[in-house]
């Protein structure tokens, strides 16, 4: 018997389908409107009826991590799931998989967030803004504060 095929990185379910060259850039695969969006959930934007999953299942597949996009340096939590036909995202879930946390340096959230003249505009800018959510939600967890939504760019990361 031979396990089948564990895809840890896709975007399965979050693109408007059937795409054309006009809705390129049209999707859920990521909330950008800040450079941190760590509480978001991708799996409320998963389309269970996308093709791809049945494509994926007949190609060996048996598991999919689906994850944010890369323009954020916090993108949201990912959902583990099978690519099984489902109505709903919840009965694709892996059992008792655990979320991930979307994280991207490099030139994704420079570009996305400089070419609009926001922070960050650079990898040393994303570095330290991965640096101070990190202290800042180490401060806000000592001090029994909850972290919730709306909250500034580094306390929005949840850990």
């Amino acid at each position: 018997m031979t396990p089948g095929i564990v895809d840890i990185h896709t975007h399965y379910g979050t693109y408007l389908l059937p795409q054309t060259a006009a809705e390129s850039t049209v999707s859920d695969v990521l909330e950008n409107s800040d450079p941190n969006v760590a509480d978001t959930w991708i799996e409320n934007a998963v389309r269970p009826t996308d093709p791809a999953f049945s494509r994926a299942l007949a190609g060996g597949v048996t598991t999919l991590q689906i994850l944010p996009g890369s323009s954020a340096l916090f993108g949201g939590r990912s959902v583990i799931v099978k690519p099984v036909p489902a109505v709903t995202v919840d009965q694709m879930r892996f059992p008792d998989a655990p979320q991930g946390l979307k994280m991207a340096c490099g030139a994704n959230p420079a570009d996305s967030f400089g070419g609009r003249g926001r922070f960050p505009n650079s990898r040393q800018g994303e570095v330290a803004g991965v640096r101070a959510a990190f202290i800042e939600a180490q401060h806000y967890q000592k001090s029994g504060m909850n972290i919730c939504r709306g909250a500034s760019m580094s306390r929005r990361i949840a850990i």
